[in-house]
């Protein structure tokens, strides 16, 4: 058995990547492969990226593994002490340590940042990353619920008093200024959340300049003045992909002073009709599980649990 070579991730590796991300999340729903340009964008181009936060491991010569330390500064300005951790690895090269080492690796470089927490999110169907969570002494801390509403039957109705307008616009089409209000408004609604923190511009603007899926943004104004926005994505990759016909409801939210408008409920029935009236059969939707609201909101529109991810936590300096 060849013995695995660590170094640095560069972007020469961008197009074994696909192909190793593609592999190890093959049993993950919802996942489709990325592009070479998807993930330069995700990762080079990303403000908050480090050259020494991503490693790879490689057999023979060819990449097999992905180790990521990702340290968002928007969450340590916010008082959240910790950083994200992933590993990645093709399953034939499972089971030789390689997966160990690159996590020893992800742990050290949290470590050696003054980081307290390492965070990692593993989906349950994902049974060996979830076990070298376990195995490396990682807890649960919450759960994310994946919802889906499948088949063609429209949404509910939804009343909105006359002083509320909801207005429709590409988000390839949205200015860097148009994107900046839309995050400003999102951090505003999300600002009483479960582990929300505020998040830079940049993040959408990578989206809208990286991906070729089509994402509609719908903006809601009480007279006139943004209170709510959503952001719903035809899933055009992954559908060709898996031969199936979805999208996602990615972000939705609403500025406290407006909620209890019907605001949020009108979004979220928004961006389902979007998506039936482009052919889609199912519409995908995330929440925290302990945000029962929310579920009650999603579940009255048609939406049912499919799916659960982990997110697991761990404090780095109690064993290194």
């Amino acid at each position: 058995m060849a013995r695995a070579v660590y170094r640095q991730l560069v972007e020469g590796d961008l197009e074994q990547l696909v192909e190793v991300l593609a592999k190890s999340k093959a049993c993950v729903p919802y996942e489709r492969r990325y592009t070479p340009r998807e993930l330069r964008g995700w990762i080079f181009e990303d403000s908050d990226y480090r050259p020494e936060g991503n490693v790879v491991a490689c057999v023979d010569g060819d990449v097999v593994g992905l180790g990521q330390v990702y340290l968002e500064k928007a969450r340590l300005d916010a008082g959240k002490d910790d950083a994200q951790v992933d590993v990645e690895i093709v399953p034939e090269h499972r089971g030789e340590g390689i997966e160990q080492e690159l996590m020893h690796w992800a742990l050290d470089q949290v470590c050696s940042r003054g980081i307290s927490t390492a965070r990692m999110r593993v989906e349950d169907v994902n049974k060996w990353k979830a076990s070298l969570a376990e195995s490396f002494a990682f807890v649960e801390d919450y759960r994310i619920f994946d919802l889906k509403r499948v088949g063609r039957s429209p949404p509910p109705s939804v009343d909105l008093p006359p002083e509320v307008t909801l207005e429709q616009r590409l988000m390839k089409e949205c200015s860097d200024d148009q994107l900046r209000l839309v995050n400003d408004l999102l951090n505003a609604s999300f600002v009483d959340h479960f582990n929300s923190v505020p998040f830079p511009p940049e993040r959408l603007m990578t989206w809208r300049d990286v991906m070729d899926d089509v994402v509609i943004l719908t903006l809601a104004k009480v007279r006139g003045i943004p209170a709510g926005a959503s952001l719903t994505e035809d899933s055009g990759k992954l559908n060709l992909e898996k031969g199936t016909k979805s999208g996602y409801v990615a972000l939705l939210g609403v500025v406290p002073a407006y909620r209890k408008m019907g605001i949020g409920r009108a979004l979220l029935v928004d961006g389902v009709q979007w998506l039936l009236d482009r052919g889609m059969d199912t519409v995908n939707i995330s929440l925290v599980a302990k945000n029962e609201k929310a579920m009650a909101l999603y579940y009255s529109i048609g939406f049912e649990k499919s799916s659960e991810a982990v997110w697991y936590k761990k404090p780095v300096a109690s064993t290194l």
